[in-house]
């Protein structure tokens, strides 16, 4: 009967046209995923990361989420204290047991106005724009008007279905603020709307069902305490999609050792799904993160196969000399 129901919630879901973007619990993590601003506001020479993502582990084929971006701020040729970030990012996410997959190639760009000075405030101004491709394999997969009363498929399915593949346009945008309060305290503030353009996506040849926005805001800080290296690292995302909501908020504790060594640990909560602890370490511009989802719903059932894990990994080149203005990056930074 689980097997039933995923087929079902697939089927519907593909040929529907009623998917929802991808989401990482480590949104912090997936900087050009999270705000097309946040394209080059890093804190070195350029940045390139990657996170993975598996659930459902009780079945045969999980659940999968894999991204990789690049980004680098570029200098030259702007105003004094202002940058161009540029970078590329895709995910490709596989779907159960039938192959229902999805690839999503985005360029990103943003460009970062300095509000002050002092160069510690900024307005950033985002865009992506790519393509998705999803796929489906529908010889191996089954429909309603194909399963008899023995719960056995057979016969062609009355679906009128156009290929086993869609592809579309993507257009993002966002605008975000970020800055440092003091030497201590950075915070960023950020929104973006993701599906602008409201691509048509449906397998079925007589659809017009289209991908709805997504509007996403979120807000993060890097507070320091006292003397030491210990951070304070609260974030939260809102996200909003056709009928689903999101809220994931939570608190991250951090401490540089004076060796380059950095290491947090902390927990989030996904209002209504998960409680998330993750812990980090970091190293010399590296940063590798682990997260797990326990999920809180009725879904889960006492069957651990409902929860999922995170792993991220981030490498920014540091500069070889320290720029003058000092770091406003989003938070959990570490």
């Amino acid at each position: 009967m689980k097997k039933l129901a995923i087929i079902y919630l697939l089927c519907f879901t593909a040929l529907a046209g009623f998917a929802q973007d991808i989401h990482f619990s480590q949104f912090y993590n997936s900087p050009l995923t999270l705000n097309p601003t946040l394209t080059g506001l890093a804190d070195g020479k350029f940045r390139i990361g990657g996170l993975y993502r598996t659930q459902w582990s009780s079945i045969s084929r999980p659940f999968r989420t894999s991204s990789i971006a690049f980004d680098m701020p570029i200098q030259k040729g702007f105003a004094d204290g202002d940058k161009l970030g540029v970078g590329l990012v895709f995910f490709y996410d596989q779907t159960g047991e039938y192959n229902f997959t999805t690839l999503n190639v985005n360029a990103s760009f943003a460009y970062h106005k300095v509000l002050d000075r002092e160069k510690r405030h900024y307005l950033s101004l985002g865009v992506q724009a790519g393509f998705t491709q999803k796929r489906y394999d529908f010889a191996n997969g089954q429909f309603a008007d194909q399963i008899d009363g023995s719960l056995t498929g057979g016969g062609a399915t009355a679906e009128n279905i156009n290929g086993n593949a869609i592809i579309h346009e993507n257009l993002n945008v966002g605008l975000s603020y970020s800055g440092r309060l003091s030497d201590k305290t950075a915070i960023y503030i950020g929104g973006a709307m993701f599906n602008v353009t409201q691509p048509k996506e449906s397998f079925l040849d007589n659809s017009d069902v289209r991908l709805s926005y997504r509007v996403s805001v979120n807000v993060g800080a890097e507070i320091g305490i006292g003397k030491g290296g210990f951070q304070l690292l609260p974030s939260v995302i809102y996200q909003t999609q056709a009928s689903a909501d999101e809220i994931n908020a939570g608190l991250g504790f951090g401490y540089k050792f004076k060796n380059d060594l950095q290491t947090i640990v902390g927990a989030y909560y996904r209002v209504n799904d998960a409680v998330i602890p993750m812990v980090g370490l970091g190293y010399k511009g590296f940063n590798l993160t682990f997260s797990y989802d326990a999920t809180t719903t009725d879904l889960k059932k006492g069957n651990s196969g409902t929860n999922a894990f995170e792993f991220s990994l981030n490498y920014v080149m540091p500069w070889k000399k320290l720029p003058n203005q000092p770091s406003i990056f989003f938070a959990p930074k570490f």
